[in-house]
Protein backbone atom coordinates (compact mmCIF):
# COMPACT_ATOMS: atom_id res chain seq x y z
CA UNK A 1 0.00 0.00 0.00
CA UNK A 2 1.16 3.49 -0.80
CA UNK A 3 1.17 6.08 1.99
CA UNK A 4 -0.92 9.22 2.01
CA UNK A 5 -1.30 11.67 -0.82
CA UNK A 6 0.33 15.08 -0.52
CA UNK A 7 -1.01 18.61 -0.74
CA UNK A 8 2.49 19.97 -1.38
CA UNK A 9 3.11 19.06 -4.99
CA UNK A 10 -0.27 19.94 -6.54
CA UNK A 11 -0.21 23.36 -4.94
CA UNK A 12 3.22 24.07 -6.34
CA UNK A 13 2.79 22.49 -9.76
CA UNK A 14 -0.80 22.64 -10.84
CA UNK A 15 -1.23 26.25 -9.81
CA UNK A 16 2.03 27.49 -11.30
CA UNK A 17 1.28 29.85 -14.21
CA UNK A 18 4.69 29.13 -15.73
CA UNK A 19 3.82 25.45 -16.15
CA UNK A 20 0.42 26.30 -17.63
CA UNK A 21 1.97 28.78 -20.04
CA UNK A 22 4.69 26.33 -21.06
CA UNK A 23 2.02 23.80 -22.02
CA UNK A 24 -0.02 26.39 -23.87
CA UNK A 25 3.00 27.40 -25.96
CA UNK A 26 3.49 23.89 -27.26
CA UNK A 27 -0.14 23.23 -28.13
CA UNK A 28 -0.64 22.24 -31.74
CA UNK A 29 -3.71 20.99 -33.56
CA UNK A 30 -3.85 17.90 -31.33
CA UNK A 31 -3.34 19.73 -28.04
CA UNK A 32 -6.07 22.25 -28.86
CA UNK A 33 -8.60 19.46 -28.45
CA UNK A 34 -9.84 19.92 -24.87
CA UNK A 35 -10.05 16.16 -24.42
CA UNK A 36 -6.36 15.71 -25.17
CA UNK A 37 -5.40 18.64 -22.95
CA UNK A 38 -7.46 17.26 -20.08
CA UNK A 39 -5.94 13.80 -20.50
CA UNK A 40 -2.40 15.20 -20.44
CA UNK A 41 -3.11 17.27 -17.34
CA UNK A 42 -4.68 14.34 -15.50
CA UNK A 43 -1.79 12.05 -16.49
CA UNK A 44 0.71 14.54 -15.05
CA UNK A 45 -1.25 14.57 -11.79
CA UNK A 46 -1.29 10.77 -11.59
CA UNK A 47 2.42 10.48 -12.37
CA UNK A 48 3.28 13.06 -9.73
CA UNK A 49 1.19 11.20 -7.16
CA UNK A 50 2.80 7.88 -8.12
CA UNK A 51 6.36 9.16 -7.74
CA UNK A 52 5.59 10.95 -4.50
CA UNK A 53 4.14 7.87 -2.89
CA UNK A 54 6.95 5.58 -4.04
CA UNK A 55 9.53 7.89 -2.45
CA UNK A 56 7.45 8.17 0.72
CA UNK A 57 7.07 4.41 0.96
CA UNK A 58 10.67 3.34 0.34
CA UNK A 59 12.42 6.33 1.96
CA UNK A 60 15.58 6.41 -0.19
CA UNK A 61 18.71 8.24 0.94
CA UNK A 62 19.84 8.99 -2.61
CA UNK A 63 17.60 9.46 -5.65
CA UNK A 64 18.95 9.95 -9.17
CA UNK A 65 16.69 11.15 -11.97
CA UNK A 66 17.50 11.79 -15.63
CA UNK A 67 15.47 14.39 -17.48
CA UNK A 68 14.28 17.49 -15.65
CA UNK A 69 12.88 20.12 -18.03
CA UNK A 70 10.78 22.43 -15.83
CA UNK A 71 11.18 20.19 -12.79
CA UNK A 72 7.75 18.63 -12.28
CA UNK A 73 9.12 15.28 -11.14
CA UNK A 74 11.95 16.96 -9.24
CA UNK A 75 9.42 18.89 -7.13
CA UNK A 76 7.39 15.83 -6.13
CA UNK A 77 10.49 13.76 -5.35
CA UNK A 78 11.96 16.58 -3.26
CA UNK A 79 8.65 17.15 -1.48
CA UNK A 80 8.55 13.47 -0.55
CA UNK A 81 12.16 13.51 0.66
CA UNK A 82 11.40 16.57 2.76
CA UNK A 83 8.36 14.85 4.25
CA UNK A 84 10.53 11.79 4.97
CA UNK A 85 13.03 14.02 6.75
CA UNK A 86 15.91 12.43 4.88
CA UNK A 87 17.45 11.96 1.43
CA UNK A 88 18.80 13.97 -1.47
CA UNK A 89 18.09 14.14 -5.18
CA UNK A 90 20.63 14.29 -8.00
CA UNK A 91 19.08 15.37 -11.31
CA UNK A 92 20.72 15.33 -14.73
CA UNK A 93 19.36 17.26 -17.67
CA UNK A 94 20.55 18.38 -21.10
CA UNK A 95 18.86 21.78 -21.57
CA UNK A 96 17.48 22.76 -24.93
CA UNK A 97 19.36 25.47 -26.78
CA UNK A 98 16.17 27.53 -26.98
CA UNK A 99 15.50 27.54 -23.24
CA UNK A 100 18.61 26.70 -21.20
CA UNK A 101 17.45 28.72 -18.17
CA UNK A 102 14.13 26.90 -17.81
CA UNK A 103 15.62 23.70 -16.37
CA UNK A 104 14.20 23.06 -12.91
CA UNK A 105 12.28 26.35 -12.86
CA UNK A 106 9.47 24.87 -10.79
CA UNK A 107 11.66 23.75 -7.88
CA UNK A 108 11.08 26.26 -5.06
CA UNK A 109 13.91 27.61 -2.89
CA UNK A 110 12.71 25.73 0.18
CA UNK A 111 13.33 22.36 -1.55
CA UNK A 112 16.66 23.13 -3.20
CA UNK A 113 18.77 22.27 -0.18
CA UNK A 114 18.32 18.57 -0.94
CA UNK A 115 18.89 19.00 -4.68
CA UNK A 116 21.92 18.75 -6.93
CA UNK A 117 21.34 19.64 -10.61
CA UNK A 118 23.92 18.59 -13.17
CA UNK A 119 23.56 20.02 -16.66
CA UNK A 120 24.78 17.96 -19.57
CA UNK A 121 24.48 14.57 -21.27
CA UNK A 122 23.73 11.61 -19.01
CA UNK A 123 26.41 9.64 -20.85
CA UNK A 124 28.88 12.00 -19.22
CA UNK A 125 27.23 12.69 -15.87
CA UNK A 126 25.29 9.55 -14.94
CA UNK A 127 28.21 7.29 -13.94
CA UNK A 128 29.54 9.91 -11.52
CA UNK A 129 26.07 10.58 -10.08
CA UNK A 130 25.71 6.88 -9.28
CA UNK A 131 29.01 6.54 -7.46
CA UNK A 132 28.53 5.27 -3.94
CA UNK A 133 25.21 3.62 -4.78
CA UNK A 134 21.60 4.80 -4.94
CA UNK A 135 18.29 3.57 -3.59
CA UNK A 136 15.99 5.09 -6.20
CA UNK A 137 16.50 5.68 -9.94
CA UNK A 138 14.06 7.43 -12.30
CA UNK A 139 14.59 7.55 -16.07
CA UNK A 140 12.75 10.33 -17.89
CA UNK A 141 15.29 11.65 -20.39
CA UNK A 142 15.69 10.74 -24.08
CA UNK A 143 13.41 7.80 -24.85
CA UNK A 144 15.23 6.14 -27.73
CA UNK A 145 16.09 2.45 -27.51
CA UNK A 146 19.82 3.15 -27.39
CA UNK A 147 19.61 5.82 -24.71
CA UNK A 148 17.17 3.93 -22.51
CA UNK A 149 19.32 0.80 -22.71
CA UNK A 150 22.41 2.80 -21.80
CA UNK A 151 20.80 4.39 -18.74
CA UNK A 152 19.17 1.18 -17.53
CA UNK A 153 22.38 -0.84 -17.74
CA UNK A 154 24.54 1.86 -16.14
CA UNK A 155 22.10 2.55 -13.30
CA UNK A 156 21.10 -1.02 -12.42
CA UNK A 157 24.46 -2.16 -10.96
CA UNK A 158 24.57 0.98 -8.78
CA UNK A 159 21.09 0.35 -7.37
CA UNK A 160 21.35 -1.15 -3.92
CA UNK A 161 19.38 -4.28 -2.96
CA UNK A 162 15.81 -3.29 -2.19
CA UNK A 163 16.18 -0.16 -4.32
CA UNK A 164 13.47 1.13 -6.65
CA UNK A 165 13.99 1.43 -10.41
CA UNK A 166 11.44 3.53 -12.33
CA UNK A 167 11.11 4.45 -16.00
CA UNK A 168 8.72 6.70 -17.85
CA UNK A 169 7.75 6.09 -21.49
CA UNK A 170 8.47 2.38 -21.41
CA UNK A 171 6.25 2.07 -24.48
CA UNK A 172 8.59 4.12 -26.68
CA UNK A 173 10.84 1.15 -27.45
CA UNK A 174 11.52 -2.45 -26.45
CA UNK A 175 14.36 -1.36 -24.15
CA UNK A 176 12.39 -1.79 -20.90
CA UNK A 177 11.07 -5.26 -21.76
CA UNK A 178 14.51 -6.42 -22.87
CA UNK A 179 16.12 -4.96 -19.75
CA UNK A 180 13.73 -6.88 -17.50
CA UNK A 181 14.38 -10.07 -19.44
CA UNK A 182 18.16 -9.71 -19.13
CA UNK A 183 17.84 -9.29 -15.37
CA UNK A 184 15.13 -11.85 -14.79
CA UNK A 185 15.13 -13.05 -11.20
CA UNK A 186 16.90 -9.93 -9.93
CA UNK A 187 13.78 -7.79 -9.53
CA UNK A 188 10.21 -7.85 -8.28
CA UNK A 189 7.40 -5.83 -9.88
CA UNK A 190 5.84 -2.83 -8.19
CA UNK A 191 2.37 -1.47 -9.01
CA UNK A 192 2.23 0.07 -12.49
CA UNK A 193 2.21 3.83 -12.75
CA UNK A 194 -0.02 5.82 -15.11
CA UNK A 195 0.15 5.03 -18.83
CA UNK A 196 3.71 3.83 -19.52
CA UNK A 197 5.40 4.45 -16.14
CA UNK A 198 6.75 1.19 -14.74
CA UNK A 199 8.74 0.31 -11.62
CA UNK A 200 10.54 -2.68 -10.15
CA UNK A 201 12.37 -3.33 -6.90
CA UNK A 202 15.81 -4.93 -6.86
CA UNK A 203 15.95 -8.26 -5.08
CA UNK A 204 18.42 -8.67 -2.28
Amino acid sequence: MFPERSSVWPTRLLGDPYWIWSDLKRWDRTWRDPRNAAWSFWNDVRQADYLYRLVRQFRPSVVVETGVHFGKSSVVILAALQRNGRGRLVSIDLPTAASPDETGHLVPPELRGRWSLRLGDTRTHLPAALEGGVQFFFHDSEHTYEHQTFEYEVAWPALEPGGVFVSDDTNRSTAWAEFLERHRGAWRPLPDGPTSVRAVRKVG
